[in-house]
C-alpha cells in the first residue's frame, strides 16, 4: 500500500496550526482586557457623581438605621442581628416561628445560616429555599439555581435551572417596579463583558448608594483593590500606592 506522505504532512501541519490558534487566542483571552476590565482598572474615580456628593459634604444623617433593611420592631430585625454577630443559635430561635407562620425571608435567612452546618443539613434547608422562592423571594430561588457552586457542593439533589430561571424572573419584576437592589443583582448575570455593562453598573452602584444601600459599593472598591478586573495574568501584581490612593 503507497503512504501519501504529502497527505499526512498537510494534515499534520493544520493540526499544529490548529493548536497554536488554539493556544494563541486562550493567551489572548488571559491578557488582554475586555471593555468592562478596561473601566474597571480606572479605579473608583469613575464614581464621578458619588464623588461629587462627597466633595460637596452632603448633611450627615442622623438616623442609625439609615443602612439597614430592617429596623428594629421589624420581625426579622434582631434574627438578623444576631447573624451578623455570629449567634446562630439564637437567630434560629427566633427564625424558625416566623417560618411556621410562612415569613418568605425567615425561610430564606434560616436555610441560609443552616445549609452548612453539617452533612445532612443541606436538604431541609434546600426545601426551606424552595418554600421561600415559591412565596416569591428571588435571592432564595437563586441558590437553588443549577450554576450556583454552593447549591451543587450541598444540595446538588434539588439544584434546578428552573429556579434560576424563576430567580431572575422575580428580580426582573421587582426592577420594573424601581428596585435598585434588585436591578444590581440582575446585572450580575449579564455575560456581556463590555464597557457599556460596567457604565451601567457604576450607575446602579451610584442609585443604590443613594438609597444607602452599599453593598454594591463596597464590592466595586474591593474588586478594585483585589485586582480581580485585571486580566488573569496580572491579577498577582500588587496596586500600586498612587492608584490606592
Amino acid at each position: 500500500m503507497k503512504i501519501n506522505k504529502r497527505l499526512i504532512y498537510r494534515t499534520l501541519f493544520t493540526l499544529v496550526g490548529i493548536v497554536i490558534l488554539g493556544v494563541g487566542g486562550f493567551m489572548a483571552y488571559l491578557m488582554i482586557p475586555s471593555g468592562f476590565q478596561s473601566r474597571q482598572a480606572e479605579g473608583p474615580k469613575v464614581l464621578t457623581e458619588l464623588l461629587k456628593m462627597a466633595e460637596e459634604s452632603q448633611p450627615f444623617n442622623p438616623d442609625p438605621y439609615i443602612s439597614s433593611t430592617y429596623r428594629p420592631g421589624d420581625p426579622l430585625y434582631e434574627p438578623l442581628l444576631y447573624i451578623q454577630r455570629h449567634r446562630q443559635g439564637l437567630a434560629e430561635e427566633l427564625l424558625k416561628p416566623l417560618v411556621e407562620q410562612g415569613n418568605a425571608d425567615a425561610m430564606y435567612w434560616l436555610a441560609q445560616i443552616t445549609y452548612r452546618d453539617n452533612y445532612y443539613s443541606g436538604g431541609p434547608a434546600a426545601e426551606l429555599f424552595q418554600k421561600s422562592a415559591e412565596l416569591g423571594n428571588p435571592y432564595a430561588a437563586l441558590r437553588l439555581d443549577s450554576d450556583n457552586y454552593e447549591c451543587r457542593r450541598r444540595m446538588s439533589s434539588y439544584c434546578d435551572q428552573k429556579w434560576g430561571e424563576l430567580g431572575r424572573k422575580l428580580l426582573q419584576e421587582r426592577a420594573d417596579k424601581g428596585d435598585k437592589k434588585a436591578e444590581y443583582y440582575l446585572l450580575q448575570y449579564d455575560e456581556n463583558s463590555s464597557e457599556e455593562v460596567h457604565k451601567k453598573l457604576e450607575k446602579l452602584v451610584t442609585e443604590n448608594a443613594k438609597n444607602h444601600y452599599y453593598q454594591p459599593l463596597m464590592r466595586l472598591v474591593y474588586d478594585y483593590t483585589s485586582r480581580f478586573y485585571l486580566p488573569f495574568l496580572e491579577q498577582d501584581e500588587p496596586l500600586s500606592a498612587e492608584k490606592k490612593n
